[in-house]
């Protein structure tokens, strides 16, 4: 740290701030990671140089510290974001130091990955599924499922990338093929129905209504809850920003069951997305109650971030 650094405290607390905005809605920051990892290297730095001169900055670390909870929990989505690539190029151009995790944040995920496959291997029951895992991960998929997975992960990039008409109907001819392969698929991976709701929420979005509606059809026969059903449906429906046909889905669910916490938390989101402030905290507000009577505990300090972000967009009441 030198001494001609220029921000002021206040200015450091404004960028712990924006930090906080940015980790708790990672969805809308497609393309801003790197920027987040300096951001938090800028915020760290000015921290150090004021706790140097004698500032009491211990409120900053403490809310500091919320917000890079919030960012660990999300670290595989971030490292998605952030691209892995784009970390170990900047690591190796600056050399940040350890005390740093969330420039090491890729490799903190592909070990967490590791520790879980290990532990899952170890406690998973009976002799079969332990030969299929062997199967699965050493003598790779079978061709059905490799093909399967492959369209569905390229669908999911062009679904996340863009929104174009191109794209969209790339989509769905991926959709179809994916589909095609899990009717013919290995017993242990029977059809699934996500595909097919998907394809029907993307030809939606196309304007091919009819179309869609056969596809659902379809799909409504794989699933064993209805409930279910409409779930999938709303998530399809908000990734591809058709939030008022996502929000028909969940009242639909909360209809018979209003406490149902998935349901709520996409409904929170979408308010969220359309900046209805006031709506989206009321819902997050049950959010947060039925996960804490739930005991969610991953949910509530995210739930809780939330919460206070859209407290800062509320307006300032006078006396």
């Amino acid at each position: 740290m030198t001494e001609a650094y220029s921000a002021s405290l206040d200015d450091i607390r404004k960028m712990i701030e924006t930090y906080g905005k940015q980790v708790s809605n990672l969805k809308d920051q497609r393309g801003n990671g790197p920027q987040i990892l300096h951001l938090r290297s800028d915020i760290e730095r000015g921290l150090a140089f004021y706790k140097g001169k004698g500032a009491f900055v211990d409120s900053e670390e403490t809310r500091l510290g919320n917000f890079d909870a919030v960012l660990q929990r999300q670290a595989r989505r971030f490292v998605h974001l952030a691209r892995k690539t784009y970390m170990e190029s900047e690591r190796s151009s600056f050399s940040p130091p350890a005390s740093e995790w969330w420039w090491w944040l890729d490799r903190t995920v592909a070990e967490t990955l590791k520790k879980n496959f290990r532990k899952n291997l170890l406690t998973t029951v009976g002799v079969g599924v332990v030969l299929f895992l062997v199967y699965f991960f050493i003598f790779r998929l079978p061709p059905n499922e490799k093909k399967y997975l492959d369209f569905t992960m390229e669908m999911e990039r062009l679904v996340n990338d863009s929104l174009t008409e191109k794209d969209l109907s790339r989509a769905q001819a991926l959709l179809q093929q994916a589909t095609e392969k899990a009717k013919s698929a290995s017993a242990f991976f029977p059809n699934r129905p996500e595909p097919y709701v998907a394809e029907a929420g993307i030809l939606e979005k196309m304007g091919t209504n009819l179309e869609a509606e056969k596809i659902l059809t379809i799909a409504r026969t794989l699933y064993l809850q209805e409930t279910d059903f409409l779930l999938d449906r709303s998530e399809w429906y908000f990734r591809l920003d058709m939030k008022e046909r996502s929000k028909e889905m969940v009242r639909a669910i909360l209809r018979t069951d209003p406490n149902n916490l998935p349901a709520l938390n996409i409904l929170g989101t979408v308010y969220e997305m359309e900046n209805n402030v006031t709506e989206a905290l009321q819902t997050y507000n049950r959010v947060l109650d039925l996960a804490e009577q739930q005991n969610q505990q991953t949910l509530i300090p995210v739930t809780k971030m939330k919460i206070a972000m859209l407290q800062f967009k509320m307006p300032i009441i006078g006396p």
